[in-house]
């Protein structure tokens, strides 16, 4: 029993200690935190570093946009036009407020706001440093005055057949208008489709005729001109030696040969100016003289 009791003691001893030391490193092994109040102190002062950085960039930025500024301020708005729009015009239309710079102007609205004119057909809008703004505009060009429904203003026809007012056009350029009749009335915004080949009529026939004819006071184009084709078939002009001239779009040449004839007889005769020649009639033309030259 005794040596039984010894050998257990034995064995007993050298245990304790190996306790003990799992418990030392396991005390040793518990990270230590750092305490509340640092953490708050490090986030607080992130957060100012944070707050200086970005309040000195935006006044670096400010101070350079102001250098920039008074140094390239707007003194000139250079526009180039094809005389019509006025200058006044094409400026309260770009609204740019005084003072401002020129780099700061958006050159895309200013384009946009000069394409809402109906009489621009387009516009070309950069900048020319150091302190010009340059614009350039392409007009939409009247050919045709047309008689507006209820006023007595004046809508124009351009050469596409867009209907539109026209704003700086004075009163003899306006005169020197050929007036266009079309059945129904052209509206302000619409494109009239025949336009583009009665231009190109009227000029072939300008060509052929001279001086003679090629002064048209007045041209009429009725819903039945346009055939089923949908091409300019037969129109009517004014002129000064004749009144009502009816012309078919096709064969021009022998038209005018016609033509020439008929206003010769009628020089012999004296029965200038005639009322109607039409020679939209194939194979013969109908002439009617004026009854105060019978």
């Amino acid at each position: 029993m005794k040596a039984h009791e010894k050998n257990s003691a034995k064995t007993a001893l050298p245990r304790r200690p190996a306790k003990r030391r799992v418990r030392q490193r396991g005390m040793a092994q518990k990270p230590v935190g750092h305490p509340v109040g640092k953490r708050v102190a490090i986030l607080l002062l992130f957060a100012l570093f944070s707050f200086a950085a970005l309040f000195g960039a935006r006044q670096l930025r400010g101070a350079v946009e102001r250098r920039l500024a008074a140094r390239y301020r707007l003194e000139r708005v250079e526009i180039r036009t094809a005389g019509t729009l006025p200058r006044g015009q094409v400026l309260r239309l770009l609204r740019l407020p005084r003072g401002t710079s020129l780099g700061a102007i958006d050159i895309h609205r200013c384009r946009t706001e000069l394409l809402k004119c109906p009489q621009v057909r387009d516009a070309h809008v950069e900048r020319a440093y150091p302190n010009t703004l340059s614009v350039k505009i392409l007009e939409r060009i009247p050919l045709f005055k047309v008689a507006q429904r209820g006023s007595r203003e004046w809508l124009f026809v351009s050469s596409d057949g867009f209907v539109f007012p026209c704003i700086g056009l004075c009163e003899n350029a306006i005169a020197s208008l050929p007036q266009l009749h079309c059945s129904p009335p052209a509206v302000a915004g619409t494109i009239l489709l025949f336009v583009p080949q009665l231009c190109k009529v009227l000029q072939e026939a300008k060509e052929i005729g001279g001086s003679t004819v090629g002064a048209w006071s007045a041209i009429s184009v009725d819903e039945g001109a346009c055939g089923r084709t949908g091409k300019l078939e037969e129109f009517e002009v004014r002129c000064p030696t004749i009144v009502h001239l009816r012309l078919r779009s096709e064969d021009l040449s022998k038209q005018f040969e016609e033509l020439e004839y008929i206003l010769r007889d009628a020089r012999e005769r004296h029965l200038l100016p005639l009322d109607r020649v039409d020679l939209s009639i194939r194979g013969r033309a109908y002439v009617k003289p004026l009854q105060s030259s019978n």
